[in-house]
């Protein structure tokens, strides 16, 4: 209630009544007084959250923004890791292929190899198909092999002439 409407209602009802009335009116605008400051304060209050929660806003703001410019920071490392695992896995893929390639190359080189070998035998063993070993006769100084190869013949027969005879020599002995 305005404070002017008060003393006037009470002027009109108690003129007669200044000094009481005055001493009233004060009281009540002290009050009122006070209920204002009163608010005025807790305003204040306000005002002081309000503006310790702008600064709190404002640091997490900067915060945000920090944390956006690491995330993106983070999202092109990852999209070149990316970029570099799609290239690593064309080479793993190009590396399997060569090493299959390779492993059927050594495969094929093996058979060769095993191919050559055998007709490696067979051609030494073509090679000695006019040969005779013949063990087990007794070593003498200043023998001839083709005396002893000529001899062994006689007695077993066999007619062989000095012609027939490309070499003969001793062998180590297979013991």
């Amino acid at each position: 209630m305005p404070v002017g409407t008060r003393k006037n209602d009470k002027d009109k009802s108690d003129k007669g009544k200044t000094s009481d009335s005055a001493t009233s009116d004060d009281t009540d605008a002290e009050g009122q007084l006070e209920k204002i400051f009163s608010e005025l304060r807790a305003i204040n209050k306000r005002l002081e959250k309000l503006d310790s929660l702008e600064l709190n806003i404002n640091t997490i703001d900067k915060d945000l923004k920090e944390v956006k410019t690491s995330q993106e920071f983070i999202s092109a490392e990852f999209e070149l890791q990316k970029e570099q695992i799609k290239k690593m896995e064309g080479n793993i893929e190009n590396l399997n292929l060569n090493n299959v390639y390779l492993s059927d190359r050594i495969a094929e080189l093996e058979n060769e190899s095993l191919n050559q070998g055998q007709q490696y035998a067979d051609l030494e063993q073509y090679g000695r198909r006019e040969m005779v070993e013949i063990v087990g006769i007794p070593r003498r100084s200043y023998e001839k092999t083709d005396d002893i190869v000529l001899k062994i013949a006689e007695m077993a027969e066999v007619t062989l002439n000095l012609d027939d005879i490309e070499i003969s020599h001793r062998t180590s002995s297979h013991e």
